[in-house]
């Protein structure tokens, strides 16, 4: 249940021993609404206000017909001069952004958010993955200046939420303007956050790149192509040469091999905005994700398992020429952008999107790691544990030449419950793991392969 009665609540952390690093997010637990407050003065603003009357009606569809066609032209549509009405369209995590600018004007004492008659509405808003505060979600607002400067906002919510403001002249939509457009800027919770296209905040476990395992010459490309196209200082210095200040990068490789978990040490390391795609549906969302993107200074955007929904040209599918005309254009779009992409399959891949500078500049292959890496993996895995009777060479030379980073952890695992099962612990209770350990438990993990699902790289079953 939500709780009307505060404006700010933290949501409790949950214990949870499963370290799952996917890029997922429950479900919005909170899509009530509550009743806000009328103002002492409601009747006489109703009176002021006829947030009813439209001069001039447009569609939603006609609207995003004028934002392609005139994109570079900032839409207003004024029903008037006196009151002075505005009316746009907004996706929903546009609106998120608003709602919040509102909150936060609220909360430091530049507004006052009161009902305008009984359809004003309030609901549960998440500005990061552990804090939710009470926003306008619905129906007509009154909002009072600091100045006594009275405006009211209208919202209809559909696909996407209309927003109609209401002003008693020019002077006073300006002065409103001002300040609101400031507080979009300034209050977006979205700013060096993690989440997806539904504005769903991701939380993830603490990893950094000591958590991961990288061929020393991957780290160099991702240095290069990926975290250099983020720091400010190294952007800066790409400008003043007049080098493009955007890059496409794709991890390409079997399941298990590390891509999905080097995007989330990534998005755990940049300190940047990090918005996640794992689905699309339609052309105008794509475009909408690319539009939306415009609005940060430094931004990584990754779509995982690209090939799932960007299909190659003879499937038929329109959403590749959506894609390769964004990233023709994404250089308009923002100065510090990323595009990150990983796929099993990179041969699915059309040649004109991975295959043409400026599009996807790089393709790392993310292959099974050779012994030397394999060794350093398995170490990493019991680093913790009682391994002095361990011959890793040994072990390692057991292993399968197929072994990814996702079996050699299913192994450790596997070796940790085979020495639970047998008492083999130190005093202070302590998993003892051997090498006659390890290859029993690499026996038992070969015989359970065909019917037993493979544990991935740090618990990673979504690769």
């Amino acid at each position: 249940m939500c709780d009307d009665a505060s404006y700010d609540k933290a949501i409790p952390e949950v214990d949870d021993d499963d370290d799952d690093y996917a890029f997922e997010m429950d479900d919005d637990p909170c899509i009530e609404y509550s009743e806000l407050s009328l103002h002492p003065r409601s009747k006489e603003i109703q009176k002021d206000f006829d947030v009813t009357h439209k001069v001039i009606d447009i569609s939603v569809a006609e609207k995003i017909h004028f934002d392609e066609v005139y994109a570079e032209i900032k839409f207003l549509l004024f029903f008037g001069e006196e009151p002075t009405n505005n009316r746009n369209w907004y996706s929903p995590l546009q609106h998120n952004i608003r709602a919040h600018a509102l909150y936060m004007l609220q909360k430091n004492g530049k507004i006052r958010i009161d009902g305008f008659d009984g359809t004003s509405a309030q609901s549960s808003l998440k500005i990061s993955s552990k804090i939710e505060v009470l926003v306008p979600a619905s129906g007509a607002f009154v909002i009072t200046l600091a100045d006594g400067t009275e405006v009211v906002i209208r919202l209809t919510r559909g696909s996407t939420i209309e927003w109609a403001v209401f002003c008693k002249n020019s002077v006073e939509y300006s002065k409103w303007d001002k300040m609101f457009r400031a507080a979009v800027k300034e209050y977006n919770q979205y700013k060096d956050s993690i989440f997806d296209q539904e504005g769903k905040f991701i939380d993830l476990p603490q990893v950094s790149f000591e958590d991961i395992f990288l061929d020393a010459k991957i780290r160099k490309v991702v240095q290069t192509n990926i975290i250099d196209y983020i720091d400010k200082k190294k952007v800066l210095i790409k400008q003043h040469n007049g080098i493009p200040t955007k890059r496409g990068v794709i991890f390409a490789g079997d399941p298990g091999t590390g891509k999905t978990f080097l995007s989330r040490v990534l998005a755990n390391t940049l300190n940047t905005t990090f918005m996640v795609i794992t689905n699309l549906s339609s052309l105008n969302e794509l475009k909408s994700i690319f539009r939306f993107v415009a609005q940060f200074d430094r931004v990584v955007l990754l779509f995982e398992d690209i090939d799932i929904y960007i299909k190659h040209r003879e499937l038929g599918s329109g959403l590749l020429p959506t894609m390769l005309n964004a990233l023709d254009g994404i250089e308009t779009i923002t100065n510090h952008l990323v595009v990150l992409c990983t796929t099993n399959n990179v041969e699915s891949f059309d040649d004109a999107l991975k295959n043409r500078p400026g599009r996807f500049d790089t393709i790392l292959i993310f292959d099974a790691p050779n012994k030397d890496l394999k060794q350093t993996m398995l170490k990493g895995f019991c680093k913790e544990k009682d391994v002095a009777d361990t011959d890793f060479v040994k072990v390692i030379d057991m292993v399968p030449s197929k072994y990814t980073g996702a079996h050699l952890k299913e192994l450790y695992i596997s070796a940790c419950i085979l020495a639970i099962e047998e008492n083999s612990m130190n005093a202070k209770d302590i998993v003892i793991l051997t090498t006659d350990i390890f290859e029993r438990a690499l026996n038992r993990v070969e015989r359970g392969a065909t019917h037993k699902h493979v544990i991935g790289f740090g618990n990673d079953n979504k690769e």
